[in-house]
């Protein structure tokens, strides 16, 4: 579905949870605030300092120990507003990512609904294969199976996502295949020769073509990403004649009439 832009860390990489507007934070959202700042030099060595409360006032669950807790307000407004900065930032770097495993999941579930793919469970300590009915994958409670790549066949909709009747989830050699051999690969092909030969084009008009504004071309019209790019470039000026990699310093101005 992504070609070159599937990187293979999408799976392993972990959800980002913001911050809460101050005045509205709990204590547990405070101590993961502190948490954010430690990670940040030019607070690191000014956090809001921890309260220890005796068992007698712990308010969790375990009144047995002494808990170390810092509250909301012993923030700064500069220091909660870097700390939710900072976390928006690590969202917007892992949203492409993460909406990337998503919709591959998403198409996995349908395709197994519809019958292109064939899912099957075997008992995770081993025996036999059992096709699993399309009906399985024909619910919106189907994000929990890919946490650890099983369900369970007594309770196939429950929220769970592993334990004792819990079974590995596989897809069929046979059905894979198939799908995979009418996916993009063919087609990125032809979406690549046919960047590579526009941008011989241009580059024979102009020599200096700026590679930034390249790029923003093959994304635009031939819907190529930046790992695509970086291999079709270097093809297209030895196909225009130039070197594959333009020499370094600042390219002359473009005159015109």
């Amino acid at each position: 579905m992504f070609g070159q832009d599937w990187t293979g860390k999408e799976v392993t990489t972990e959800h980002v949870r913001g911050l809460p507007h101050q005045w509205q934070a709990t204590p547990g959202d405070a101590s993961y605030a502190r948490g954010v700042l430690r990670k940040l030099p030019e607070f690191a060595k000014q956090l809001p300092k921890t309260r220890t409360l005796p068992p007698s006032l712990n308010s969790l669950a375990d009144r047995t120990r002494w808990v170390v807790i810092v509250r909301p307000h012993d923030f700064t407004g500069a220091q909660w507003s870097a700390a939710q900065a900072h976390l928006r930032h690590q969202q917007e770097e892992r949203a492409p990512a993460l909406q990337r495993v998503s919709a591959v999941q998403r198409k996995i579930v349908e395709l197994c609904e519809s019958g292109k793919l064939i899912s099957a469970i075997r008992p995770r300590a081993g025996g036999d294969m059992r096709e699993v009915p399309r009906a399985w994958w024909n619910t919106e409670s189907w994000h929990n199976r890919f946490t650890m790549c099983q369900v369970n066949p007594k309770e196939p909709f429950g929220i769970g996502v592993a334990g004792d009747s819990f079974c590995w989830i596989f897809l069929t050699r046979e059905s894979l295949d198939r799908y995979l051999q009418r996916m993009s690969p063919p087609s990125t092909v032809g979406r690549e020769k046919a960047a590579i030969s526009e941008l011989k084009t241009m580059l024979e008009a102009n020599a200096n073509l700026p590679r930034d504004e390249a790029r923003k071309h093959c994304q635009s019209k031939f819907k190529i990403g930046p790992r695509g790019f970086q291999r079709i470039w270097p093809k297209a000026r030895e196909a225009a004649g130039l070197p594959p990699v333009a020499a370094p310093g600042r390219k002359p101005r473009q005159l015109s009439r």
